[in-house]
């Protein structure tokens, strides 16, 4: 009979794990900029426990003479606080950063400055963010207002639409109906 209960278990665990999977898949990124390019969040899953500092990067991909960028992102802050941002190095000029956090959001700029004849392109990583895991739950990491600014309109901002990340902090888990049939005597 234990070994019935160790089987329901271990079955709702992975079909947790799968749903949640599926869960965020569904919420993937998606570029608005061209077919191929778009930014998200990497990990898009991750799972960490209760006062645990961990990272989380801010990718971007088929960038195209990127000189600055801009994005805002919201989570839920009875799960995580927000640390620290700061870029990471894809812009081809050092830039000047401007980070604004408060309760639950944040607004961070990286901005090169000028004169930006050329900008960084391809694939790379933009910023590095240092979470803080503060209670247990699920929290998205729902990134927003994404801008990137290319060097021959340095005016102009290019929107996107981003892929947003998920958090899972230490016994949060997802509760899935599961039916037990019992097939012997």
């Amino acid at each position: 009979m234990k070994w019935i209960r160790a089987a329901g278990l271990l079955v709702l665990s992975v079909l947790a794990v799968v749903a949640l999977q599926a869960a965020v898949v569904a919420d993937g990124p998606q570029g608005t900029l061209s077919e191929s390019s778009r930014v998200f969040i990497q990990p898009r899953l991750i799972s960490v426990e209760e006062g645990e500092t961990f990272t989380v990067s801010v990718m971007v991909e088929n960038a195209q003479d990127m000189i600055s960028y801009g994005f805002e992102m919201d989570w839920d802050s009875s799960v995580l606080t927000v640390t620290d941002v700061t870029d990471a190095g894809f812009l081809l000029k050092p830039p000047t950063e401007l980070f604004e956090p408060s309760a639950g959001t944040l607004s961070f700029n990286a901005f090169a400055p000028p004169p930006n004849e050329d900008g960084a392109d391809g694939d790379g990583t933009l910023a590095v963010m240092t979470l803080r895991a503060m209670g247990q739950g699920l929290s998205k990491l729902k990134m927003h207002h994404v801008e990137w600014y290319h060097a021959d309109d340095p005016a102009s901002p290019h929107v996107l639409t981003v892929g947003h990340g998920t958090v899972v902090v230490d016994g949060a888990f997802v509760y899935l109906p599961l039916v037990l049939r019992s097939y012997g005597p």
